[in-house]
């Protein structure tokens, strides 16, 4: 009898010996996680984004995200976007009100507003100055590379004084191209970027499991930093090849100086004019077409968004 209870205490042991260091090997993996996600946390808050996981553990209240003074629903924030419905029922759930809606598209549209404005989480202040320094730029330098040879002989030999306003209709074509040009390069700025949907989509997904949240999030905010890094460097680099065109063209063409900085200013101004236009129109489109119950208008509306 005592030989077995000694083999079987040996046996206890050797199974408690084989539970602790599995145990063991599970707290060491944990331990390296959670030091993975600690060594995080200064990414995390520089991008604002530490805040909402402590609004999850705390309940679902964020207290400082857009600003400090302004307490925001965490469960609203993370809401699906009411377009994103059915035709019926966004009629039904969309509260906005006209002039709530047309400021929101004139933020999302117009660059004045949108840089000095808007709030951006996922767009610093630094940043969306680059982008408003870089778009003044380049409306400069679209509108000088489409001067024509017709165009520029004519302005060399303009007899007598140049009506100040003399410039527009010689510039129609120029603006036209300007604006596509102008769009296009704005799409890709914008890839630049990540969007703050992608991070909406990481919290409905992993708000149950908060150490893969965290996870995920950091994941997000290095790719972040890659792309403000891989955006900076984009911009330095065409920062001079704009530089070294709008020297080229000015030496080229000293005659054109005068019509090409009116013209350029007066392009600034209609893009910014246009920019509210297609505001104000998106949302009579939409408003009509909640008005008049008709899809085909709320799709239009849709195509301007």
């Amino acid at each position: 009898m005592g030989e077995k209870a000694k083999n079987q205490n040996n046996q206890n042991s050797k199974i408690d010996f084989k539970e602790q260091k599995q145990d063991s090997i599970e707290q060491k993996g944990d331990v390296l996680l959670l030091n993975k996600i600690n060594n995080s946390k200064e990414v995390l808050a520089n991008n604002n984004i530490e805040n909402k996981l402590n609004a999850i553990n705390k309940g679902g209240k964020d207290t400082n995200y857009y600003d400090h003074s302004e307490k925001i629903d965490f469960k609203d924030y993370l809401a699906r976007n009411v377009d994103d419905q059915e035709f019926e029922d966004i009629m039904l759930e969309d509260k906005r009100t006209f002039k709530e809606f047309f400021l929101e598209a004139l933020n999302d549209k117009q660059l004045f507003v949108k840089t000095f404005n808007v709030v951006d989480p996922f767009c610093p202040s630094s940043l969306k100055l680059i982008i408003f320094i870089l778009n003044l730029i380049l409306y400069m330098v679209i509108n000088g590379l489409f001067y024509g040879e017709d165009e520029i002989s004519k302005i060399y030999h303009i007899e007598g004084d140049d009506p100040f306003f003399g410039f527009v209709t010689r510039s129609i074509t120029r603006y036209i191209y300007s604006a596509v040009v102008g769009v296009i390069i704005n799409i890709i700025i914008d890839l630049f970027f990540v969007q703050e949907k992608k991070m909406k989509g990481i919290f409905n997904r992993e708000k149950k499991n908060i150490v893969n949240l965290k996870v995920q999030i950091t994941k997000l905010s290095k790719e972040i930093v890659i792309r403000y890094i891989a955006f900076i460097i984009f911009v330095l680099v065409l920062f001079l090849l704009l530089m070294f065109y709008l020297l080229c063209f000015n030496y080229v063409y000293p005659h054109t100086q005068g019509d090409w900085v009116k013209s350029s200013i007066f392009l600034i101004i209609i893009m910014q004019i246009l920019s509210l236009l297609i505001a104000l129109l998106q949302t009579g489109l939409r408003f009509a077409g909640f008005r008049f119950r008709s899809e085909k208008l709320f799709k239009l509306s849709k195509l301007l968004d």
